[in-house]
Formats: C-alpha cells, structure tokens, sequence
C-alpha cells in the first residue's frame, strides 16, 4: 500500500529523515509513541455514518490529512502501512476483548506484530483508549513502564497470550491473542459487527482518547477522564461549547457544526 510517508511522518511529529530511515527498535518506539501522542483514537464514524471504511486511501487521507482520529482497525492499519513501508517485518494479529467482560467474546481487535531480528513486539494503537504507548517484547510477565501506565503480555497457555495493565495496584486482562497471521480483508467482519451490532461498545458509547507525556485523556460519552502521574480528574460535559473545546484541546480535533451538534446530541446534550 503506498502511502506519503513525509505526510505521515509528519502528522506524527518524527523529525528524522524517511530518505535515510533504518527499521530499528529506537525507531520504532519513536513511530509508535509519536502515533499514540498525535493521532486520537475516536469512534466518532460509527455514530455519524453508521458504518466505518476500511478503504486504506480514505483512512489515510480521513488520519493524516483530514487531521482525524479513527478506531482499531483505521489506526492499527495505518499504522502497518506505515511501518510495512519503512522496512519493518510487520504483521496483522486479531485479538479477544476482554476487559469489562466475563464472558468469552469474539476475536474483533486488530493489534500488530513487528519482528526485529530475533524478537518480537507487539504494536497496537486502537485499544478503545487503553492502547500502550510503546511496542511491547513479546516476552512472558516482563512488566513494560510507559509515561506512569504499566503493561505487560501474559504467556497463559502455550501460544496464547494476554496482553495486561495495571489499574488501582491488581493487573486486568485487555485482550487475549495468539500469533496466527491475519490478512487486512479478514477484520471486514469484525468492522462490520463493531459499527453496526448493538453488542459493541463501539456502537453504545462516544469514545474519544489520546496519550500525551502528561497522561491519557479519555471521553467516554459525556464523561472526560484525566489519568496520569498523579493528577486523575473527571470532567462531565454539559454543553455543545464545552464539547467542542475538550475535543480540540485535548485530542486535536475539529468536527463541523452538524457532527458536533449530532455528537452532543448522542452524548446525552
């Protein structure tokens, strides 16, 4: 898949030269981390058109030049064909959500698997706003600091991980994966289900984040939620103004008048 990848580059905030780019581990931290702290994860297409395009040319054009966020697999796709086009060994994984859940769902999230050389990491920038910041070794119950959030992938039984984080000092299942390859065309399904079932949370709740050096903010319908290093604060939202400040201070984004006022409106406005 092409893509500009200066434009890319740039959305991100990498400085370094894509003329002279190296598929290293020091890079890629840099890619990823600068994709979580640049572009938000926001769900915002399920409610305004009632379906997602998985169309690789429009969710270029809808993260990098439109200035937009997207969900898993608008952010996670992106993301490989950025790294596939830098020279990384990248590939698609899908995963089983299971946080918030206690029954066995479907496998619906798209994650990342990069090789470089002999390890393996796992990238992913569309966890409905629990994503890690940086690749993660694919290494059973190392523990993987990242801006004040703690991480780590699980090893339960052989060939199936699950990836955690800790939350209030107890470690919570986020999803559960293994590393059988996936093709793009293969999370058509699960796009379907998670912008049109009435199951998804996808289709249940406004959800807007994003990472910055400060911590995560998170939109949950009309509830802001600030963590990290110490300063956890909730926001309720009560106005179409204060909806549109959060959204441009806080994840860069700007929606126009009919999608802010259909935005507030689904939030409870």
């Amino acid at each position: 898949m092409f893509i500009d990848r200066n434009a890319y580059l740039a959305r991100i905030g990498f400085e370094d030269s894509a003329k002279d780019f190296a598929p290293t581990l020091d890079n890629l931290v840099a890619l990823h981390t600068g994709h979580a702290f640049s572009i938000p994860f926001d769900n915002f297409d399920v409610h305004l058109n009632g379906d997602v395009s998985l169309d690789k040319g429009h969710i270029f054009d809808k993260l990098v030049y439109q200035g937009r966020g997207g969900y898993c697999y608008e952010m996670n796709g992106l993301f490989y064909d950025a790294l596939e086009n830098l020279g990384y060994d990248v590939a698609y994984l899908t995963s089983r959500p299971m946080l918030g859940y206690r029954e066995k769902r479907p496998r619906t999230h798209m994650l990342l698997r990069v090789k470089i050389g002999e390890q393996s990491y796992i990238c992913d920038q569309g966890f409905t706003g629990m994503s890690i910041i940086e690749p993660i070794l694919l290494k059973d119950g190392e523990v993987s600091q990242q801006y004040g959030f703690a991480f780590k992938v699980l090893e339960v039984e052989e060939g199936l991980f699950q990836l955690q984080t800790q939350q209030s000092g107890e470690w919570v299942s986020l999803y559960e994966f293994d590393l059988q390859e996936q093709l793009y065309i293969d999370f058509s399904i699960a796009n379907y289900f998670n912008s049109t079932s009435p199951e998804s949370i996808c289709t249940r709740k406004v959800i807007v984040s994003r990472y910055s050096e400060q911590g995560r903010a998170h939109m949950l319908d009309n509830v802001l939620r600030l963590r990290g290093k110490g300063k956890d604060k909730d926001i309720e939202i009560s106005s179409r103004g204060q909806l549109s400040e959060i959204l441009q201070d806080y994840f860069a984004i700007m929606l126009s008048n009919d999608d802010l006022d259909r935005v507030y409106q689904k939030i409870g406005g």
